[in-house]
């Protein structure tokens, strides 16, 4: 893209792994989409450019794990990034597994979704309106995550 990474706005909402889902409608560079800032450079990005990125970002972990044995730098980072919003308390807008009561029509699931976090821990989710592609496969890792949850829960009380 030509752009210091810090500049490009992407989430991954869902899950982390092979069910996350990258959220490119609404990815941003300098206030743009993805589409009409490469327009605007004249830089090539095509959806195989999109799928490949999406690929390595869900498989990244895979390749650390591989070559260190483990993730716990990446996951340190995260858990700081959360702790100083909530100690600061920033209401930093988070992608963080959040208890889903009503937003994108979900309930008592969580599920990683863009999240406001302060001091009071998380104040509230932010819906976003997501293309049809990307809302499909968050329906269905969620109910996959629910059903996956109520098996748990029954596994513990048998």
């Amino acid at each position: 893209m030509l752009v210091d990474p810090r500049n490009i706005h992407a989430n991954i909402i869902g899950e982390h792994g092979d069910s996350e889902i990258a959220t490119w409608s609404l990815a941003t560079i300098a206030g743009l989409t993805i589409e009409q800032y490469s327009r605007n450079m004249n830089i090539e990005f095509n959806d195989a450019m999109r799928d490949q990125i999406t690929h390595d970002v869900k498989t990244v972990a895979y390749e650390i794990i591989d070559r260190k044995g483990y993730t716990n730098y990446a996951v340190a980072l995260a858990v700081t990034h959360i702790v100083k919003a909530i100690l600061r308390d920033e209401k930093s807008i988070l992608t963080v597994s959040t208890l889903q009561s009503g937003d994108y029509g979900i309930e008592d699931v969580y599920i990683s979704v863009p999240t406001v976090v302060g001091r009071q821990g998380v104040l509230n989710t932010v819906e976003v309106p997501y293309s049809t592609n990307e809302v499909s496969p968050f329906e269905n890792l969620q109910i996959c995550l629910k059903k996956l949850s109520t098996n748990q829960i029954y596994k513990v009380y048998e």
